[in-house]
């Protein structure tokens, strides 16, 4: 017999032996055929656990039995037996109705065996509880919004949607609107329901804007500017939606490749640039456009580009005064005087003597004026021809300088006159330099003295212009550039040493396979980097005031730079000197996150000058395609006579105003190219030269990627005072 599951004590040590047999798995010998030949009734080993468990969750008992099969299973509640007959009862979606006590009983031929009680327990449903609620929106007209919930707690829940109260018939956790209109801004609630209840959101509020366009605020003004200048268009605005809005420049209705920013910057604008400027603004609800604004060429004060010279009659010859070329914003008005005095009806760019008498014979000027002001030029004498002329016989020598700060080279000038005695006054970088008035100036070795001289000798009544001498720094310890970080590997295979200016001047030098690298800010607040390599040394000088500046335009907030217009010079290269300049932008930079979107770069390096000594009368190459010389004083453009240059020249452009003298003098280059300048000169002056290397005019390219369309030569060049224009730029 069994009792609660268990083998009876009346069992016969043989039936012992063979239940042990069957459920331990001893199969082998003469006890094999004696288990098989008996069944055994099952014995349940692992009984079913009891559960407690959330609403809605999955009930799932277990019983493990041994005994010889087949064994059949018979679960049991409350309610009596269950629809399942295997060793697991699974009930899904567990309710409070199906707590209870559950039993099994395994079966078998040989016998039942019934399983302990398994208590059930299943909780209440718990209403609905949000976890997400709906987030409110602000969206524009025709565009497309979704609103989600999510929540926890008895399953299945269901979801309806609300308007302002009024049902959506969606049944989805999320509510999705394409095309939106006003009539859908509102307030939107989703109620959750499950068999615990009901729960409501929280109102999520929409507003869905109208399509109105922006509104300009502020037009962009019109501005005059000439080709040293650099200006801006700004235009300001109200957006009256959401979303992001976009901008368009155009030039006298031709759009602007890339100008999508608030602001439009043009550097060094030619004549081309001149014209009508609109911006379009375009949102969500559509476009606006702003009125013209117009750039114009900005009114010049009248200037002449020679230097007077005296003029000798007798009496009754004729005699003709005359300033030269005279250029700027007409209409220019002309008044000559003699001794300083207006000549009555003399209103015309020359003043004519048919008949020289003697009261003739002064100092004579053109006082010239328009809506700017007025000027009037240096005097021209009308003399009798026996007036004392001035020859410069011998020219001020360049001179590399050393570095301990004791008197270095003399620059001395060699001049004769006819009559009377000579005053000399010396120039450094276009400024006066002191109260020197003798035929030698002293220099000290000191890379201070870096930069290009002139001397103007004087006799009272003639004057004569020296050609311009070079003093070139060796390196020096003393003044060399802050070394910023060494050893730098570029993805371009080169090795760089970083430097930056400091104060008003630095030398630097290049390490044997290594690339030296300065960097500045020029006048328009571009970064320059400046990169030397090779035989010699390099100076950076400031012509004019310096200061210490923030790279305001670019994500450099802890870094400060010498901020001026910079003059380079060179000592002691040779074939294997490289000089390059260039500003920091997205074709230049490996750090991309330098840049601030919405910032219009001028993108092309400012200098006032180079000037290069050679050792050997020879140099590498200058790559300066992303530079623009210009000057107001002194000297400006590439200083290198009689130099030859192994690799190409590349230039920007040159420019010189006021009482600049622009320069491109070198020995010989295998090519010289302008990249998208057109060299023309602010106060009209030739270009001096002191070898014929024609010129090839190609496009350029600003750092930024902004192109710099190729222009047609601009300028007239002079060797030795005779026009050879037609041979560099036919």
């Amino acid at each position: 017999m069994r009792t609660r599951g268990r083998l009876s004590s009346f069992c016969s040590p043989l039936t012992v032996v063979r239940v042990f047999l069957l459920l331990f798995g001893f199969a082998g010998g003469v006890l094999r055929t004696t288990a098989q030949t008996s069944p055994v009734a099952p014995l349940i080993v692992k009984q079913p656990l009891s559960q407690r468990l959330d609403y809605g969750q999955t009930l799932l008992l277990t019983v493990e039995a041994a005994g010889t099969g087949p064994l059949t299973y018979v679960w049991r509640n409350y309610a009596g037996v269950l629809p399942q007959s295997t060793p697991y009862f699974t009930l899904e979606h567990a309710s409070t109705a199906d707590s209870g006590q559950y039993t099994v009983t395994v079966s078998n031929a040989a016998g039942s065996s019934v399983s302990a009680i398994a208590y059930v327990i299943v909780a209440p449903a718990t209403p609905p509880v949000f976890s997400q609620q709906p987030v409110g929106q602000s969206v524009v007209y025709d565009e497309s919004f979704q609103l989600s919930a999510a929540v926890s707690g008895a399953s299945p829940t269901t979801y309806s949607w609300f308007k302002d109260g009024t049902p959506l018939n969606v049944t989805t956790p999320t509510l999705s609107i394409t095309h939106a209109t006003t009539a859908q801004s509102g307030n939107y609630t989703v109620v959750a329901t499950n068999p615990g209840g009901t729960t409501t959101s929280d109102a999520a509020v929409v507003r869905v804007f109208d399509p109105l366009p922006p509104v300009i605020a502020q037009q962009p003004q019109s501005a005059v500017a000439n080709s040293s200048e650099v200006v801006t268009f700004t235009v300001g605005y109200t957006q009256t939606g959401v979303g992001p809005l976009k901008f368009q420049w155009y030039h006298d209705g031709a759009t602007i490749p890339g100008a999508t920013n608030a602001t439009l910057t043009i550097g060094y604008p030619p004549d081309t640039a001149y014209g009508d400027y609109t911006v379009t603004i375009t949102g969500a609800g559509g476009s606006v456009t702003s009125q013209p604004a117009h750039l114009g060429p900005r009114p010049l004060l009248p200037q002449w580009v020679s230097l007077p010279t005296d003029v000798a009659a007798r009496i009754g010859e004729r005699a003709v005064m005359s300033v030269g070329q005279v250029y700027g914003t007409e209409p220019i008005l002309y008044q000559w005087l003699k001794d300083g005095t207006a000549i009555a009806g003399a209103n015309g760019l020359t003043y004519v003597i048919p008949s020289v008498t003697a009261a003739d014979y002064g100092s004579y000027a053109l006082q010239v004026s328009n809506i700017v002001g007025a000027r009037t030029s240096l005097p021209t004498r009308l003399v009798p021809p026996s007036s004392p002329a001035i020859t410069i016989v011998r020219q001020p020598e360049s001179h590399v300088i050393g570095v301990n700060g004791n008197q270095g080279p003399l620059l001395s000038v060699a001049a004769t006159t006819t009559s009377g005695g000579l005053t000399y006054d010396w120039y450094f970088n276009g400024f006066r330099y002191g109260n020197s008035t003798g035929a030698t100036l002293t220099a000290y070795s000191n890379p201070w003295m870096a930069g290009l001289y002139q001397v103007v000798v004087t006799n009272g009544t003639a004057r004569a212009l020296s050609e311009p001498a070079i003093l070139a720094s060796e390196y020096d310890l003393g003044t060399r550039a802050a070394l910023v970080a060494g050893d730098i590997q570029h993805a371009n295979g080169n090795l760089y040493d970083q430097f930056q200016l400091g104060g008003s001047v630095t030398t630097v030098a290049a390490a044997p396979g290594k690339i030296s690298r300065c960097s500045f800010l020029d006048l328009n607040n571009d970064i320059v980097q400046v990169e030397f390599s090779g035989a010699g040394s390099l100076t950076l000088r400031v012509v004019g005031s310096a200061s210490q500046s923030a790279a305001t335009l670019y994500n450099q907030p802890n870094v400060r730079y010498t901020q001026g217009h910079v003059a380079l010079t060179i000592a002691n290269a040779d074939e294997s000197t490289h000089l390059a300049v260039f500003t920091v932008g997205p074709l230049t930079a490996l750090n991309q996150a330098l840049f601030q979107p919405d910032v219009s770069y001028d993108g092309v390096a400012d200098l006032a000058y180079v000037a290069i000594l050679s050792r050997n009368g020879k140099f590498g190459s200058l790559r300066l395609a992303n530079t623009h010389f210009f000057a107001t004083l002194g000297f400006t453009g590439v200083y290198a006579p009689g130099i030859d240059f192994a690799g190409p020249v590349n230039l920007g452009d040159i420019e010189a105003s006021d009482t600049a003298v622009p320069l491109l003098c070198v020995g010989s280059a295998p090519e010289i190219r302008i990249a998208g300048g057109s060299l023309r000169q602010a106060n009209a002056a030739p270009i001096h030269i002191t070898t014929v290397v024609p010129l090839t005019f190609t496009d350029g390219v600003t750092s930024h990627n902004r192109l710099l369309p190729v222009q047609p030569n601009a300028a007239r060049f002079e060797k030795d005072g005779e026009d050879v224009t037609t041979l560099l730029a036919p």
